[in-house]
């Protein structure tokens, strides 16, 4: 597949443009890098990344909060998720399958996570 310039993107991994997850603990930050994710069309993908504090869990995600896979993407740190017998450690890779994620992510030591959610 033959890239051109205007398919590459540079962004800044420095501490400008993130935000608080909306509905998450506090502490939470995310930071956008592409989002073309359309519910009402169901298609499209958003690409985030995804910044836990240490201590920090997001919780189960309600069951009509949306009708997207969810793929995770550990680059630092680790992470738990409830059920699993062994925490995840970075660099991991974690599919949540279609629907809302119905688990609960918790992260002891703090941890930087790319999510991509697409239909």
């Amino acid at each position: 597949m033959r890239v051109t310039a205007g398919e590459v993107h540079q962004f800044e991994a420095d501490e400008t443009g993130w935000f608080p997850l909306p509905g998450a603990p506090a502490g939470v930050m995310v930071k956008l890098i592409a989002n073309s994710l359309d519910p009402t069309m169901r298609q499209g993908a958003r690409v985030q990344l995804l910044r836990l504090p240490p201590g920090t869990s997001l919780p189960e995600a309600p069951r009509d909060t949306g009708d997207v896979w969810q793929e995770f993407l550990l680059l630092k740190g680790g992470i738990e998720t409830a059920g699993a017998s062994e925490p995840l450690h970075a660099p991991a890779a974690l599919t949540v399958a279609h629907g809302a994620r119905l688990a609960t992510l918790t992260s002891a030591a703090g941890c930087l996570l790319v999510e991509v959610a697409h239909y």
